[in-house]
């Protein structure tokens, strides 16, 4: 099967990363009983850094929009930050936003599992390919994840995405 040119560079690997997913419980702390009892609010578990698989990606309408406010949407598996073991998927929108150069904005979530999700905005300067590094902001999550604020770091690395979480 023939891929589409905007398969030949990082690009839509890099917007996939902006939405990373799935994690199998890899030591990840969790609430006792999954729940939050009474509204009360624990300390949000460190969200594991991650790497962005820039293989078995799916693009929703055609790959990155050549049109300002135009949007497609994403999902890739994430790896462990090594690289090497599924731990979840990340789901992602974007519109590109601005042109010359361009710029990509985009809604990301983490799915680690059920009840371990966190959600990213990030703004993707594109240039002349994919990025090299670029920050996101944690706008949240569930469970787990609750209360969970930051920053998401994001380096190119072997045409992978690794997400660290500082």
């Amino acid at each position: 099967m023939r891929r589409p040119s905007f398969f030949k560079r990082p690009l839509p690997v890099a917007v996939a990363a902006l939405v990373v997913g799935a994690a199998a419980a890899t030591g990840v702390p969790a609430l006792a009983d999954g729940q939050n009892p009474g509204g009360v609010h624990h300390r949000a578990a460190s969200v594991p850094w991650v790497t962005i698989s820039s293989t078995g990606y799916t693009t929703a309408q055609g790959g990155v929009p050549q049109e300002l406010g135009n949007s497609f949407g994403t999902r890739t598996t994430l790896l462990d930050q090594y690289g090497e073991n599924t731990i979840g998927t990340i789901y992602s929108t974007c519109s590109k936003v601005e042109a010359g150069p361009d710029q990509l904005y985009c809604t990301s979530l983490l799915k680690f599992g059920p009840e371990k999700q966190v959600t990213l905005s990030v703004v993707v300067p594109l240039g002349d390919g994919a990025a090299k590094e670029f920050d996101g902001t944690i706008t949240g999550g569930n469970y787990a994840y609750e209360g969970v604020t930051g920053v998401a770091h994001f380096t190119l690395k072997n045409g992978n995405y690794e997400v660290t979480f500082p």
